[in-house]
């Protein structure tokens, strides 16, 4: 195994070796995988999320599921090509997961402002309102299609 701090920590046919000894009962071995592929994962993930923190938890629980299904690895494709696998639709759900929430709240958001829209409108005409006399306030002003009309109120 390579011990250059920069270098990734297995060579490429050791990367195997360990992924048998994991689903050989050695799952401290596991550890190896980590420690080579932590740092590239989570530059894959920041870079479709764009996001430190997402992508340092991303990261952690694509391990999570690589290792709970190690079994189901098979050769026919290389390690690295399963975990970034793993990684790409991992990181898609996440982001169709922000994309939902992101909807939710801009549809919040936006109610919010035509309610507060609303209410200050009403506030200000009730306050209008109340500045004018009794006799005043027998007639409304209604504007509809850009003319006002003047209603008497009975």
């Amino acid at each position: 195994m390579n011990n250059k701090p920069d270098s990734p920590i297995l060579k490429p046919g050791e990367i195997e070796a360990v992924v048998d000894q994991v689903k050989h009962g050695e799952t401290e071995s596991f550890q190896f995988l980590v420690e080579h592929f932590q740092r590239q994962l989570h530059v894959y993930c920041f870079h479709m999320l764009g996001n430190s923190e997402e992508a340092k938890d991303a990261v952690q629980d694509i391990f999570i599921k690589s290792y709970e299904n190690l079994q189901r690895y098979h050769r026919k494709t290389s390690f690295s090509a399963w975990l970034y696998k793993i990684a790409y639709y991992h990181c898609l759900n996440l982001l169709k997961k922000r994309k939902g929430w992101q909807r939710l709240l801009s549809i919040y958001y936006s109610r919010q402002v035509n309610e507060e829209k609303s209410t200050g409108y009403s506030g200000r005409i009730d306050g209008l309102l109340d500045r004018l006399t009794p006799e005043e306030r027998q007639y409304s002003v209604v504007k509809s299609g850009g003319r006002a009309q003047l209603w008497k109120l009975e």
